[in-house]
């Protein structure tokens, strides 16, 4: 599986990663890291020297209807390692 997205600020995202099935319960993962041989992160110059993305992570599961997702990006920004989470959860009525 592959998961691929831009960001505004000059980031290209190319994430690959696995699906599964488990008790009617499915997820999605991709991942990928900085000079990673398969997939890739390819920034703008100024991105490269000021914010620069170092990995990406991504989750999804789908089981009775909802969708959840986590996603983590590392950044070093100013020469300085952040980790940025983001999450949510999404229900059909």
């Amino acid at each position: 599986m592959m998961n691929s997205f831009s960001i505004l600020r000059g980031v290209n995202i190319l994430a690959g990663g696995e699906v599964s099935l488990t008790n009617n319960e499915l997820k999605l993962t991709v991942a990928v890291s900085e000079n990673d041989p398969k997939q890739g992160i390819v920034q703008s110059p100024f991105v490269l020297q000021k914010v620069k993305t170092v990995s990406f992570k991504r989750a999804f599961k789908l089981a009775n209807n909802k969708l959840s997702y986590t996603q983590e990006m590392v950044l070093v920004i100013y020469s300085k390692t952040f980790a940025h989470t983001d999450k949510n959860t999404f229900t059909k009525e």
